[in-house]
């Protein structure tokens, strides 16, 4: 276990490293590659960084909370209620030309539309854990639970009943993890199409049920 971890909100001053850790959390890197940058990997973290910095959206900085060991991030935890997700969305499409131009911006939401819609929405009343990344150094610390810990006190205060995420079929070792913090598998959704090409057969939704003790 770490010590000296301090958890914290993110910034917009904490855009490269999260745009780093953001990448990290996809199925693997090539995949947020082809969502974000064409297969283009500086193309991507470009974008993340763009989007990171920016208010309100699904990537942005104000959605972010990170753990910080002396004055280094070593991880991220993204996540939001589930209720804002069309409102990040429709953020996130009128921020793309700004980070991308308007050419990017289109060729963009062609190319990796499909792929991006492709992941299951989360229910209603619920917050989402949609991103967690911890650097591979510090992996295996329990960084990551106490990023998660965090989300859901966050839940909690907000009044929320559960605290959903997804995870990768092939991932058993994520999957056991957030098995032993509560987490439930409630139903698989099979991909297909552009997201087999990137060897991702699908996804588990677990929840975990909170108590409003959790709440700081």
């Amino acid at each position: 276990m770490a010590t000296d971890v301090h958890i914290r909100n993110a910034r917009p001053d904490d855009a490269p490293i999260g745009a780093a850790l953001l990448r990290l959390s996809f199925p693997s890197e090539r995949v947020a590659d082809a969502i974000f940058g064409l297969g283009d990997p500086d193309r991507a973290r470009k974008a993340l960084r763009g989007f990171f910095m920016r208010d309100a959206n699904r990537f942005s900085y104000q959605l972010a909370t990170v753990a910080e060991v002396g004055d280094r991030v070593v991880g991220l935890l993204l996540g939001y209620e589930s209720r804002r997700i069309r409102r990040l969305n429709f953020n996130m499409a009128l921020q793309a030309p700004f980070v991308y131009g308007l050419r990017g911006a289109v060729r963009l939401a062609l190319h990796s539309g499909s792929l991006a819609i492709a992941i299951p929405k989360p229910g209603p009343g619920e917050f989402y854990i949609e991103h967690v990344a911890v650097l591979p150094a510090w992996r295996g610390q329990g960084i990551g639970t106490q990023l998660i810990a965090a989300a859901e006190a966050q839940a909690a205060s907000a009044g929320l009943a559960r605290c959903s995420l997804d995870v990768e079929m092939s991932n058993t070792d994520a999957r056991r993890l957030y098995e032993r913090l509560g987490y439930r598998h409630v139903r698989t959704c099979v991909l297909r199409g552009e997201a087999r090409q990137y060897g991702i057969e699908g996804l588990h939704r677990m929840v975990k049920a909170l108590s409003l003790s959790m709440a700081p």
